[in-house]
């Protein structure tokens, strides 16, 4: 027997941050139009899926609660999060992502928001690293394949040069981690016999 792929509709619940003018600047150098780049939020890797039928019906309301209690007593929206290498470029048909670590000194606040979503447990594992990411609408990159690759070369190279520079890297920031969602349908494996 093999596993069927069943659309399900379900609820991402993921941490999200303001990114410093510093990064947008940086970030726009790959889009040719930069109207379409909507590159204003930087997202936690880590992303609880519920089902969004549940979440709905508020069965996430208590552990939502608490989660944000947690982050409130820990002053997680007002630390300032150091943008660090390794940068990772993923490209896909319709939105792309830019992916960052961030500086070791200031992780634990990633590694506790991953704590607390794979606490309240969901349909998925929640990933385990502590990264950040910012989507890349692919809509605005550059036609021509060949000048779209020399685009994300050079801004990778300036990246990861102003990241190796220390008084650069101070302004390359995030702040302002909260939770947001985002209903949306999801490819999911589940096996024969759960298929309804």
């Amino acid at each position: 027997m093999t596993n069927t792929p069943q659309l399900q509709r379900v609820t991402r619940i993921r941490g999200e941050l303001a990114l410093s003018p510093n990064i947008t600047r940086a970030v726009e150098e790959f889009f040719e139009n930069t109207e379409l780049a909507k590159t204003g939020k930087l997202y936690t890797t880590a992303q609880l899926v519920v089902d969004q039928g549940d979440y709905h019906r508020h069965c996430y309301d208590r552990q939502i609660s608490e989660l944000e209690r947690s982050m409130a007593l820990k002053r997680m929206a007002s630390q300032i999060l150091r943008i660090g290498p390794p940068l990772r470029l993923y490209e896909e048909p319709v939105m792309g992502r830019l992916q960052f670590s961030v500086h070791p000194d200031d992780r634990q606040s990633l590694t506790d928001f991953r704590e607390y979503l794979a606490e309240i447990g969901g349909i998925e594992p929640v990933p385990a690293d502590d990264m950040l990411y910012l989507e890349l609408s692919t809509g605005a990159l550059a036609k021509n394949a060949a000048i779209r690759r020399e685009q994300r070369d050079e801004t990778l190279d300036k990246l990861a040069s102003k990241l190796r520079h220390p008084a650069a890297a101070a302004r390359l920031t995030a702040t302002n981690l909260r939770v947001v969602t985002k209903d949306m349908t999801r490819r999911l494996t589940v096996k024969p016999d759960a298929v309804q």
